[in-house]
This record gives C-alpha cells, structure tokens and sequence, in this order.
C-alpha cells in the first residue's frame, strides 16, 4: 500500500477498518479459487456464517445457469487483469441477489498471480429503476400519440412512431438531432419563442393548441402537452385534433342553421297563427264560439306542434361540458311533475344526483309525465290512479322513470321514438324529444317491455352519489 500513512500510523489497519465499514461486498480468492478474506458486509448481506464462508469456492456463491458468466469473468480477468460482469449471488437461505462484481487480478511482489479481489455492489434497486425506465420507454413508444424527448440543446434525442407519423415522416430517426422548429413554421415558431418557452421556464409546463408543420408542407392542428425535466431537456406530447375541429365546425353550422329554423318556425309560423286566431275572435263575437271552436282547436294544435318541432331541434344539439351541472332527480321530478302533469297520483322518486343540464332534463321529465299521464291504467282508470317511480338504476349508471299505466302499447319499444309516432292523437314528438335530450347528453334510452306499466331507463348519466 502506497502513502505516508496516517498521523503516523501503519495504514494497514485502517484500511481493513475501511473496507470493513464498506456497504459492499469485498472478498479475495486465493489461486485455488477458495475463499480467503471477506468483509462484514458479506455475512451481513448474504447470511452464511464464518465456517460456511471459509474456503467457498466461487461456483457455490452463484445458481447453476451464471456459472458460465463467472467462469468467462475469471477467464477475462487473468487475460486482461479485471472484469466486470453481473450475477446473481445466492443467499444463505436459498435466495439471490443481483450484484455487479468487479474482479481484480491479485499479484505479489514478484508480479506472480496468488488470487483474486472482488467488489460486489447489491444492484436490486438499479435494476427495478432500469425496468421501469424499460416500461415507460415501451408506454411511450407504443402510444397513439406522438411522444417525444428533447436535450438541453432543444434537440430530438427521442421520438416514438406516432410521433413521426403524425407529422407524415416514415422514420423517427429523421428527427434525431434535429430541433422542434422543424415541425412548424415561422410565425408558430416566432409564438413559441415569445410565448411558450418563456411560460416553460417558469412553471415547468405548457398546454396549448398549435398548428404543426408536415414533412410535405401542409400544416394541421394539433394539441400539445410540453413538460421540462430535470436535466434540462422536455417531453412533448402532440396529438392531430383535424377530426375535432372539423367536428366542431360542423356543431357551429349546425347551431347556426338551428337558429335559423328556429327564427323561421318562431316567427315566420307564429306570425300568421296570431293573424289567423285574431281574425277568430272577430269571427266568434258575429257566429259564436261553438261555430268556431273546431278552427280554434285546430290553430291550438298547429302551435303544439310548432313547440315541438322547435324543442326538437334545440335539445338534440350536443351539450359542452359548460352547460351541465349537478343536478337531484328528486327536485328535478318535483319541477318537471309541477309544470307538466300535477293529476298524477302516487310518485315515489329514491334521489341520485347527476350532471345533467337542468332546463333540458326537465324537458325530458316533462314529457315523460305527460306521457305517464296519458296511459293511465286500464278498466277505466285515470292519471291520479297512476303510480309513478323515479330512481337510480341497480345494473348500471343512470336513472329510470316508470309507472304502472296502460304499458308499451307495441311490439318493438323502439319505434316510440320515432317522430309523429302516437296513440293518442297529439303530435308524436314528445318521446322523440326525449331521446333526443338523452342522446345530448351522451345517455342511451331503454324501453322495458311490459303489459303492466312502462319503465324508461337512462343510462350513462354520471352519478355523484355513493350507492
């Protein structure tokens, strides 16, 4: 050993101490490849006792398929004078451990080989670290949106397929080296610099909507997720959001041609039912209500149809998720029976709250109690002998509404829903509203089909309960 020592101290000692107190596995083989010398830590980590240590050929220390690595790590280091490899190392009560072993060639004096030194750190740690690094990059490489991993120099050092499809290149590999300004133009690359990254290096994040570059030229929006990472570098997450902006497009041509048919059948319909029921009440005073009570009915039923054709194209419309809000079925019920149906008899309603948009789930409840109300039970029976339920449903997420009236009056429940569809001569849009309400907000409808009653389920309203 080299140096003045220690205070004046032969460093021998001390050194033993120090390798003693080392977290590793230190150990020597002789030139018999029998173990000699080992240090606390060896007992410690591997649980054999002294006598079972003391003259342990290397082989026993690791299970029978690392063998072969050992013997190629002892051949290496009496070839070139170290070796460093991987084994499992067995364990007193038949377990292993990974270590990673660093061998060295021993020596004498005379330069004469006399055995082996070894340093084995316990890499268990390391290993699930390397695993789960394993997995991510896996995540990452197998997810359908472009991922990718910039350096500190705000180069590609990373980048999955979809990433590379997303911006019409055939190989990720194309990006390697390359910065994130080859996916944009000039002006998004100018906002960038101004707006983003700045917005990065103070909070460590960014979300947004940009409008991304192809390899062909042509550009398309896309949303973009942009996280730093400690080693100064960024994880970009990109996905084409083309089909969205075209659906959303599409919802605004649709709201505006609502608006507009709304405006025509409001007002350009209306106008001339005023006309006509004033010119009525003219009339009536010189022949007589009974004489015109049937035109009356029949300007009463042009403006319930004229209701529901408007309902009809309003409540169809897809609801954002700004328009809906925690609502209670009980008090939803309540309102709904209020307005529309107060000669019902018996209702029974279990509370569950949900989101939902107030005004149109009313809508929907509204027509479904008049539609209660019209099929009162048989044999005579009217709407204050109907008894109506309202719940949470016990299969799955939702709600359902029934009662114990007249019951579905045909063989496939489906075709109630059907516009104009009606037994009772009204207008045959009021069940179609209310498949219509529940397609916008994302719920499918059920029909139970039964002779005694009929039982409307709702299902996908996203419950805030805890049943």
């Amino acid at each position: 050993m080299n140096g003045p020592g220690f205070n004046g101290r032969d460093p021998a000692p001390l050194l033993e101490r120090v390798v003693d107190a080392s977290r590793d596995l230190v150990y020597v083989y002789d030139e018999k490849n029998h173990l000699r010398l080992w240090n606390r830590r060896v007992e410690e980590e591997l649980g054999y006792d002294r006598d079972q240590l003391a003259s342990k050929p290397a082989e026993e220390f690791v299970a029978d398929g690392e063998r072969a690595t050992l013997q190629d790590a002892i051949a290496e280091t009496r070839r070139d004078g170290e070796a460093v490899f991987e084994a499992q190392i067995l364990t007193a009560d038949g377990g292993t451990i990974p270590h990673e072993i660093q061998a060295s060639e021993l020596t004498d004096d005379d330069g004469q080989f006399i055995g082996r030194v070894g340093i084995a750190r316990d890499i268990t740690d390391r290993q699930k670290q390397e695993r789960e690094t394993e997995r991510r990059a896996a995540a990452l490489s197998a997810s359908i949106d472009g991922m990718s991993i910039l350096d500190e120099d705000e180069e590609y050092v990373f980048v999955n397929d979809a990433h590379a499809e997303v911006y019409g290149y055939d190989s990720p590999d194309e990006f390697l080296g390359d910065t994130w300004r080859m996916c944009y133009g000039a002006d998004e690359r100018a906002r960038f610099e101004t707006e983003v990254i700045p917005q990065l290096a103070a909070t460590g994040a960014w979300r947004g909507e940009a409008t991304g570059l192809r390899k062909d030229g042509t550009t398309f929006p896309q949303a973009v997720s942009l996280t730093t990472i400690p080693d100064g570098g960024l994880v970009c997450v990109v996905r084409d959001i083309s089909e969205a902006k075209q659906r959303e497009q599409e919802l605004r041509e649709q709201k505006q041609r609502l608006d507009e048919f709304g405006t025509v059948v409001s007002h350009d319909l209306r106008g001339p039912l005023n006309v006509a029921g004033g010119h009525l009440d003219i009339l009536a005073e010189e022949v007589g209500d009974e004489r015109v009570a049937p035109v009356r009915n029949a300007l009463a039923e042009m403006e319930r149809l004229i209701d529901d054709v408007l309902a009809l194209a309003r409540e169809g419309r897809v609801l954002d998720d700004e328009e809906v809000q925690p609502v209670s079925l009980a008090a939803m019920v309540d309102r709904a029976e209020t307005t529309a149906a107060p000669e019902l008899g018996d209702m029974s309603v279990t509370d569950v709250e949900f989101r939902a948009d107030p005004d149109r789930l009313t809508q929907l409840l509204e027509n479904l109690l008049r539609n209660c109300a019209e099929h009162a039970p048989p044999d005579g029976g009217t709407a204050s002998d109907l008894r109506v339920e309202a719940g949470p449903l016990a299969d799955a997420d939702g709600f359902y509404v029934a009662d114990d009236g007249s019951g579905i009056p045909v063989d496939d429940p489906g075709t109630l829903f059907e516009p104009s569809y009606t037994t009772d001569g009204g207008t045959g849009f009021g069940l179609t509203i209310v498949q219509r309400i529940a397609e916008a907000h994302g719920w499918d409808v059920r029909v139970a089909d039964s002779d005694e009653g009929a039982r409307f389920e709702f299902v996908g309203a996203d419950l805030l309960d805890d049943r």
